[in-house]
């Protein structure tokens, strides 16, 4: 075997790992100026050994930013205020004769960002600047004992523990065990771990086996889990059957207590609608406003017109809307409503008559009267036909603007639509105007939004979780995270929403 491609590729990836290590050194070379407080009368003389097996704590701060537990000389673990834990990696650097400790994530060096800088001054305390440009001053502390020390063949594991400040480690024979409170609750048995909620997943031998937090084995020797909430797993199990267990070890074919739905990160009052008429796309953006702040903005504007009779005229409009609108806010009689369109320009909103019944209408226009709207028409190819949106809807979809995400599963883009053309089907990404996926399919039905079954040849497949290609003779709906399938040669089995597949 010829050795000399496989030694380019190392030499390649060394090279951008350590470009990647330049670009962070170079900015903070840049951030390093003689009126930064954080670089004022430092000890030259400090070095990270020092440090090591120790915490710094924020001085005189009830809210800390975090603690700072140096684990070796290569790891680091910050300590929030709940007890939470995250790993990361630092490296020991020499700047314009300034040492220092450069925080990472947990992707390290080869990280082109960093989390913090730390030196020492030389009254003996550190200043730990968290990128960017807030510092603070922490006291050192020493630990008699070293519960966050998991290092196995030179990889400190992941997860160490989420949630549980009560929970600490240890390490016999290069085995993690685990102790709850000062009492041992598994033993040391795992080469890793991974801790969600009340169960923890135990790795050792190329073997997986799920735990409670009181010791208690739940399984062992699984094919896959799936942390379904703090309490329940799905796992697929030796015998390749499919069940959800629970921290005290019942399993079920479906959970008895449903999760409830996470919310976005994003505004919820901003979002985009589209509409579908014919070969048209309606995209309405609104920000919805109560009646109050509406009244209150509309009169604001009144101070911008300084034609008396135009105040007096936009002050009777808006005494006019505010007369017009029930209680609920939602039905003014269709007439009023077009009228105040006309008047606030919203012609575009007109298609919305000829796409709902009259009462539909009537509750959506009057909803976007109480908001900061802007519309755009988008004009399909004359030869779409059959245009659905991901959720399977044939006249409307919202999604918010920034991050359009409902529930445990990241959906698919809303800008995406279903169009069959000539006799094949594909889909039209219409904020891009492009293909997102060719028209190469007999059919394409969404699936909940989040995923699409394409079908040809007698074939399926599920877009994004399996590909492209359809192989399958049959899949089911997901349950949760796995879904069962069949080959057109008679091997059936469960296929993860990774693509995964764990066969009879």
């Amino acid at each position: 075997m010829n050795k000399l491609p496989l030694f380019f590729l190392l030499f390649f990836h060394l090279a951008i790992v350590a470009q990647d290590q330049e670009s962070v050194y170079q900015k903070i070379e840049k951030h390093i100026f003689k009126d930064n407080i954080l670089f004022r009368n430092v000890d030259t003389s400090f070095t990270a050994n020092e440090l090591i097996n120790s915490t710094i704590t924020q001085q005189g701060a009830s809210n800390s930013k975090s603690d700072i537990y140096f684990v070796n000389n290569k790891y680091y673990i910050t300590i929030n205020a709940s007890g939470k834990k995250t790993l990361g990696t630092y490296k020991f650097k020499v700047l314009h004769k300034i040492p220092m400790i450069i925080l990472f994530g947990r992707s390290g060096e080869q990280d082109t960002n960093y989390k913090a800088l730390v030196v020492k001054q030389n009254n003996n305390k550190y200043k730990v600047d968290w990128n960017y440009y807030k510092n603070y001053t922490y006291t050192q502390t020493r630990k008699a004992y070293r519960d966050s020390l998991i290092l196995i063949d030179n990889e400190i594991v992941n997860d160490i523990n989420y949630y549980n400040p009560n929970i600490s480690f240890d390490v016999l024979n290069s085995k993690i065990g685990v102790t709850l409170n000062g009492k041992k609750i598994i033993d040391n048995v795992c080469d890793s771990l991974k801790i969600y909620g009340s169960m923890a997943a135990v790795f050792k031998s190329d073997q997986t086996s799920l735990y409670n937090l009181k010791g208690k084995l739940l399984c062992k020797n699984i094919k896959s889990f799936y942390p379904y909430s703090t309490i329940y797993h799905q796992v697929i199990d030796a015998k390749n059957e499919m069940y959800f267990i629970d921290s005290l070890g019942a399993t079920y074919d479906k959970p008895v207590k449903q999760r409830t739905m996470w919310g976005n990160d994003s505004d919820p009052n901003t979002s985009t609608t589209y509409y579908t008429f014919k070969n048209k796309i309606l995209k309405v953006r609104h920000k919805s406003f109560s009646l109050t702040k509406y009244t209150e903005l509309s009169r604001k504007k009144l101070d911008i017109f300084n034609d008396s009779t135009q105040s007096i005229m936009t002050m009777s409009m808006l005494e006019y809307d505010v007369k017009s609108i029930n209680q609920d806010k939602k039905y003014l009689k269709l007439n009023e409503i077009e009228n105040l369109a006309r008047d606030k320009e919203l012609e575009d909103l007109f298609l919305l008559k000829k796409i709902f019944k009259a009462d539909k209408y009537r509750e959506k226009l009057s909803y976007y009267l109480l908001s900061d709207i802007t519309t755009t028409t988008i004009q399909l190819p004359k030869e779409f036909k059959k245009v659905r949106f991901v959720n399977n809807n044939t006249t409307e979809i919202s999604a918010e603007d920034y991050w359009y995400y409902n529930g445990f599963y990241k959906p698919l883009k809303p800008s995406y639509i279903v169009v069959k053309k000539k006799k094949s089907f594909g889909v039209w990404d219409i904020k891009e105007e492009e293909n997102s996926i060719l028209f190469n399919y007999n059919n394409i039905t969404p699936k909940k939004g989040t995923h699409l079954l394409l079908e040809k040849n007698n074939l399926v497949t599920y877009y994004p979780y399996i590909g492209l290609t359809p192989k399958y003779e049959y899949l089911s709906d997901y349950i949760e995270n796995y879904a069962r399938f069949k080959y057109p040669n008679g091997k059936k089995g469960w296929v993860s929403r990774e693509g995964i597949e764990y066969c009879d």
